[in-house]
């Protein structure tokens, strides 16, 4: 590489967005001192090979070091639902999320009890085909409009599940939407 040597490439790949997170393998021809090791370490390599190397060894290296970062991924990834999933079962409100063919893909606690029943039951259902008492209804004009104009509403609606008037919020997401409600405040019967 003209002009920059290894320890550069990882010191830029470190600095950028794209390269933070790549797995950097230092590969040198002949030997080299533990403080050249320890220099590729500290720029953040995952390993250091000396030539001459093994093709199948390198391989069998590089498979289960993109291995390790797969299951990095998996575990942030988790660590991130079920932070998320612990935000959601404490709030007070009902709450639940749709895709984008309006299937119930989560719900919280509070909206286990509000539909009455168990997560297990509703998940994967059709808000609107399996649920059609919200046909028609406020609360449907309104999670609609939310999605169509990918603008968050927030407006009371009377529950015909329930018999209760409720406080909603709804938005849209990347992956659908979602909905929360509380009884409202101030009840009235219409």
């Amino acid at each position: 590489m003209p002009g920059m040597d290894g320890y550069e490439v990882a010191r830029r790949m470190r600095a950028s967005d794209a390269g933070a997170r790549t797995p950097i393998l230092f590969v040198t021809a002949g030997e080299a001192n533990e403080a050249q090791i320890a220099r590729c370490y500290a720029l953040g390599a995952v390993d250091h090979i000396a030539k001459p190397f093994s093709p199948p060894i390198l391989r069998a290296k590089v498979k289960a070091l993109l291995e390790l970062k797969r299951q990095a991924r998996e575990a942030e990834t988790r660590a991130v639902e079920e932070r998320a999933s612990a935000i959601l079962e404490s709030i007070s409100d009902a709450f639940f999320a749709v895709d984008q063919d309006w299937r119930i893909t989560y719900v919280n606690r509070q909206a286990e009890a509000y539909f009455r029943m168990p997560r297990e039951e509703i998940l994967g259902k059709s808000l609107w085909d399996d649920f059609p008492v919200g046909r028609g209804s406020r609360f449907e004009q309104e999670f609609r409009r939310a999605v169509e104009t990918r603008a968050g509403r927030h407006f009371e609606s009377f529950s015909q599940l329930r018999g209760i008037w409720l406080e909603v919020h709804a938005s849209r997401h990347s992956c659908g939407a979602h909905a929360s409600g509380r009884a409202h405040p101030h009840a009235r019967v219409d």
